[in-house]
């Protein structure tokens, strides 16, 4: 099995193997601001073992469990902005989670909602929000999304699950 991240340029990030099934290799690769392509090669054609790409906080951007024949591609972004740890907005509640139609965002005067799917793409922005605000989250499809909001005081990132 060999791995290879590109840029959206076209220019490999990184890359590696032949790497044996049934073993463990992490490998931590810094990925600024960007689009990017996985790929995953196997040269038999029979797959191997089993592959999970995740992000720095260990959000799974693809995973197989070994069937993956002479190979597969994943596409992805980064931002560089998600960082779930880097909360510098204190006060900020946002529920429920998980949310079903609704989302409450209170104690956000005057921020900036910016609501990014899995993959980091801004899939919904709203400047200039009251101290309680409502999101209408039914249009969005069940999954994972990270919901940043920011002040000029700093900003939180908080991950949220819709689920019907």
């Amino acid at each position: 099995m060999y791995l290879e991240l590109l840029a959206s340029d076209g220019s490999v990030i990184a890359d590696g193997g032949p790497y044996a099934d049934n073993q463990t290799f992490n490998i931590e690769i810094e990925a600024p601001e960007d689009c990017y392509q996985f790929n995953l090669y196997d040269s038999y054609g029979d797959g191997g073992g089993a592959v999970t790409l995740e992000d720095g906080e260990g959000l799974v951007i693809y995973q197989t469990n070994g069937s993956y024949g002479s190979g597969e591609t994943r596409n992805f972004s980064t931002n560089g902005v998600l960082g779930l740890g880097d909360n510098t907005l204190t006060g900020v509640s946002i529920y429920p989670n998980p949310a079903n139609t609704v989302l409450n965002i209170r104690n956000a005067e005057d921020a900036t909602i910016q609501v990014y799917d899995v993959l980091g793409k801004v899939i919904f922005t709203k400047s200039n929000i009251g101290m309680e605000e409502t999101l209408d989250v039914a249009s969005f499809q069940t999954g994972t999304y990270f919901v940043k909001v920011s002040t000029n005081a700093g900003s939180t990132v908080e991950q949220i699950v819709i689920a019907r």
